[in-house]
């Protein structure tokens, strides 16, 4: 059986949507013609570039063929959109301004200007997703940005960063390759002699990774079972920059009853040794904002003494080259009121763990580098995250750590 097509209505260009509709189009036989019709229904929805799409099957021209002809109604072309919420370093403003379909590839340009209020600093970001960029296997993303972001309380870096990223249609591989120029911004009068000896004020990055992610949940933003892994490898090579960083992020998930699911997380990120390698303190795993803490391991002392005791967090964090963390939640999705507008309680217990890489025995590692908490909060998943704000009711801490009991925090 021949299957022809014929779109309307679309700016999409024809020849991609018929790469990207090509099992439509090799259907073998009038029964298998509904089941790829309802397949390709599908597809469409998942590009997210139209409104609706009917679609009329006529006769063919030729014996034994078939013309099915889509109809489409696309979303407006362009979109304006304002947001307020916070991440890690306190609350910020997004707005974006989007345009839909200008390559007529279903792809969708992004321009975005974010404001921090808390600490005046800005940040722009232009980027291009091709959802066609191989039809019906490939997706590209295309970004260039301007960030500043607040890595220690002495310590803030800011950039100019390009990348492109190649993303498969089922989200399970990403290739990514991009180029960032840092400079690091630090408060002198008040940071640490190592600080100041040990960062370059401006650095190149150049970088290439690839991001395998597993998701067997039965539901991205109420999983109540199934596994979540994602495995990240990246390179770093440049005149003042090479390393190489491995991070692990894995969530399970099991069904206690109906609306109630216990998960099971755990992270692992480490900066693995090259000969000749380099790498910067904006490169290294910390422990700021972690439920329970503000900071977590210890900190060098400011340069002058005189500043100890002054502020809420005394000296600089120089980060860890590698990082472990745990996590047990009890997610309560049985709460009406608090489930219809997104807001999932649960009971929480964690542990962290700085430079695992260093343990020789399991029991010295975890008396001397570990510590824990136990609260509860209320969780609300976003299409870019998730927003926790939590209560550490109890915390075992170790010297140099910086307790904290409510806590608004951003995970990935």
């Amino acid at each position: 059986m021949e299957v022809s097509l014929a779109a309307s209505g679309s700016r999409t260009q024809p020849g991609l949507l018929e790469q990207f509709l090509a099992p439509l189009a090799a259907t073998g036989s009038v029964g298998e013609l509904q089941e790829r019709l309802l397949e390709s229904l599908q597809r469409l929805n998942d590009l997210s570039s139209f409104k609706r799409c009917d679609m009329e099957v006529h006769p063919g021209l030729k014996p034994d063929s078939a013309l099915v002809k889509l109809n489409f109604e696309p979303l407006r072309w362009w979109g304006l959109s304002m947001g307020v919420d916070a991440n890690n370093e306190g609350a910020r403003t997004t707005t974006t301004a989007l345009f839909r379909n200008l390559r007529g590839r279903c792809d969708e340009t992004r321009l975005s200007f974010e404001y921090k209020p808390t600490s005046s600093r800005t940040g722009v970001e232009i980027s291009h997703l091709d959802r066609l960029f191989v039809p019906g296997t490939w997706q590209g993303i295309y970004a260039l940005r301007n960030y500043n972001d607040e890595v220690d309380v002495n310590l803030v870096e800011t950039g100019y960063e390009g990348s492109f990223t190649l993303k498969s249609l089922d989200g399970v591989h990403q290739f990514c390759i991009g180029r960032a120029v840092r400079t690091s911004l630090i408060a002198w009068e008040r940071a640490s002699m190592e600080l100041l000896k040990g960062e370059l004020p401006v650095n190149a990055r150049n970088r290439v990774s690839y991001t395998f992610c597993w998701d067997g949940r039965n539901d991205k933003l109420a999983p109540t079972k199934g596994h979540f892994l994602s495995v990240t490898n990246e390179l770093a090579y440049g005149a003042d920059t090479r390393y190489h960083k491995v991070e692990i992020r894995g969530k399970q998930y099991f069904p206690v009853s109906a609306r109630v699911a216990l998960e099971f997380s755990g992270f692992l990120g480490t900066l693995l040794p090259w000969q000749h390698s380099k790498h910067h303190v904006t490169d290294r795993y910390r422990g700021l904002y972690m439920k329970g803490f503000r900071s977590v391991g210890p900190r060098t002392p400011a340069a002058n003494p005189s500043l100890a005791g002054k502020f809420h967090l005394d000296g600089d964090d120089l980060g860890q080259t590698s990082q472990l963390s745990l996590e047990t939640k009890l997610l309560f999705y049985a709460t009406p009121v608090l489930h219809s507008v997104g807001l999932v309680p649960f009971i929480y217990a964690n542990a962290i763990g700085i430079n695992p890489l260093a343990m020789t025995r399991p029991v010295d590692y975890v008396r001397s580098q570990v510590r824990t908490s136990v609260g509860f909060g209320l969780g609300w998943s976003m299409a870019l995250g998730r927003i926790e704000f939590s209560y550490a009711s109890k915390v075992w801490s170790k010297p140099g750590d910086y307790p904290a009991e409510f806590q608004v925090l951003f995970v990935s």
